[in-house]
């Protein structure tokens, strides 16, 4: 049986975040039975899943408590992390990439509880609607190569045939 359990709550759930904006919540401990924590961890951290590679990486980190806590005590502990410029949140067909709030209670000879609330990430900034890659080709000029290329795979196939 836990000794404690932990829930996030953020003060912002719903808001779509911008890399190197700070994110800020509660970690919540309710306990039920007297406990020593090591130290009590929040991180901002991004993870991937689904059918790709697994990935992900801790982008900031703060230990909010350390000390004993006793049976019956619920705790609140106030915390602010800095929100990661990349990646962005991503669901696809084959991998999804997620930002997560993670907090865990390191308890000597015990089971860690952990708790996770996802947000969502955009990117800071990105190309606009209107701007054409530097590396597309359009126009007459494009038109033309295309046209180029095309007559010099029918004469190749030409020549292979005859």
């Amino acid at each position: 049986m836990a000794k404690c359990d932990l829930s996030i709550e953020l003060d912002h759930p719903d808001k779509v975040y911008v890399g190197g904006e700070k994110i800020t919540g509660v970690v919540y401990v309710d306990v039920d039975a007297n406990v020593k924590c090591k130290s009590l961890e929040v991180q901002s951290r991004w993870r991937t899943h689904g059918r790709g590679n697994v990935d992900g990486t801790v982008v900031d980190s703060t230990s909010v408590f350390s000390g004993e806590w006793t049976a019956g005590q619920r705790e609140s502990y106030r915390f602010e992390l800095t929100v990661g410029d990349w990646p962005q949140s991503y669901h696809g067909t084959l991998i999804n990439i997620d930002q997560y709030v993670d907090v865990r209670a390191k308890i000597p000879w015990a089971f860690d509880p952990k708790a996770s609330h996802e947000f969502v990430v955009r990117p800071r900034s990105g190309p606009s609607d209107k701007e054409t890659p530097s590396n597309s080709v359009s126009g007459c000029v494009g038109t033309g190569f295309a046209i180029f290329i095309s007559g010099m795979i029918v004469f190749g196939l030409i020549a292979m045939v005859g």
